[in-house]
Parts: C-alpha cells; structure tokens; sequence
C-alpha cells in the first residue's frame, strides 16, 4: 500500500499546529516506543521569526570527523542529491550528525543551504552544527540544530 502524496496546498493548514500536538497525533500511530524517534532538546530552532516549517523528510547521516569512505572530502559526494529529489516538495532535509559529540563540523551553511534551497527543501533539522548564519537567514532557508560552529 502506497501513501498518497499531499501537494504543498494540502500540507499548508498543518503549519497552524503545533510541534506537541503532532507528536502526541504520531504516538498514536504506535509505529514506535514513545521514548525514541524525536529530537532532544538540544535541537532548536535558529530563526524563529520565521514561519513554521512543514514538509517531507529527505533523511540522511553525516560523519564528519573522520575521512570519508570515497572521495576527497563531502563536497565530492553530490549523490544524496539525487536521493533528496526522489522525496515531493516541500522537502526538510533531516541530518543525523553521527560523531560522538555531534556537531565535530558544520556541514550546513551558506553553499548547502542554497543547494538546498534549489532542490526544492524549505529547512534543515540536525543534532549537528550549523554555519553562516547571516547569509543562510537572508535566504530564507530555516535551520534547527544542535549547534553553530564554524
């Protein structure tokens, strides 16, 4: 059984709800244990003057401190592109920064996010850290994260 996909016209009356009532909604679905699937608090939102975020999640995992498998470093790696465009828009990408602490580099700042942002993805949500803070929030581009670092 395949889900039918909202257009962004459908997904706008869900931006007047609020994060908690969504959670509580999901719970129901018993999909998983309520203590596991949700950010902890230290994920939080970097421009809250901006409008609630709602789209699909284009899910991904970032390491970055240690080498990566291929390539000379992640800005060779443009394949998860490819991945985020199989996802409809609106697009949220979600990055799980996998280094112990999360948050070793900042992966998202001003280049990313206007790659992003051309691939059709509203924000960003991460445990990581974020970077270029002015530019990403002249874009528009929303961010939550764990961190900012250069």
């Amino acid at each position: 059984m395949t889900a039918e996909r909202l257009t962004p016209s459908q997904l706008e009356p869900y931006r007047r709800l609020s994060t908690c009532m969504v959670a509580s909604a999901i719970e129901t679905f018993d999909v998983r244990l309520r203590n596991a699937g949700f950010a902890d608090s230290s994920v939080r939102c970097i421009f809250p003057e901006f409008p609630p975020m709602v789209g699909y999640a284009a899910t991904a995992r970032i390491r970055s401190a240690e080498p990566p498998m291929e390539g000379q470093s992640y800005y060779t790696r443009t394949d998860w592109w490819n991945h985020i465009l199989t996802i409809p828009e609106p697009r949220v990408v979600v990055i799980e920064d996998m280094d112990d602490p999360a948050g070793v580099g900042a992966f998202i700042g001003e280049v990313h996010a206007c790659i992003l942002k051309a691939l059709g993805c509203v924000g960003l949500v991460t445990n990581g850290a974020v970077r270029d803070l002015p530019s990403v929030e002249a874009s528009g581009f929303q961010l939550f994260a764990g961190d900012v670092a250069v």
